[in-house]
């Protein structure tokens, strides 16, 4: 009797560290794609990050079921804001939308923001 005790002790142990397993698992990786880490990573308010869904159509079990020869790949974009360097005579700020490479004045009403977009790109495999 003790040994039947002692192996299904043994298999409710095993069972239960990989659910826990299989949970930091899944939970690291939707981790590194949250919204709040980009929101720390570039010290924007967390309103101001915008994440598409991630698509699922090259999963193996999406419709037809099997290898889909392709799979997605995120890709981060930025809106970038400082205060105006390149005129001080007129103060205001300067805006970049392609990663801090030009920098413009921002004329628009309201400023422009500091903001984080995160989209997925198909890769073919």
């Amino acid at each position: 009797m003790a040994k039947d005790e002692s192996a299904i002790g043994e298999l409710y142990r095993a069972v239960v560290w990989m659910v826990v397993a299989y949970w930091l698992i899944r939970l690291g990786y939707l981790g590194w794609y949250h919204e709040y880490r980009f929101a720390f990573w570039y010290d924007t308010p967390i309103a101001q990050v915008f994440k598409e869904k991630e698509p699922h159509d090259c999963e193996w079990i999406a419709a037809p079921l099997g290898d889909k020869n392709c799979h997605y790949d995120a890709v981060v974009s930025t809106v970038r804001v400082r205060v105006r360097v390149s005129d001080l005579a007129k103060p205001g700020q300067e805006v970049s939308y392609d990663e801090g490479a030009t920098w413009v004045p921002d004329e628009s009403v309201p400023p422009a923001a500091k903001a984080v977009y995160l989209m997925w790109k198909k890769i073919a495999d």
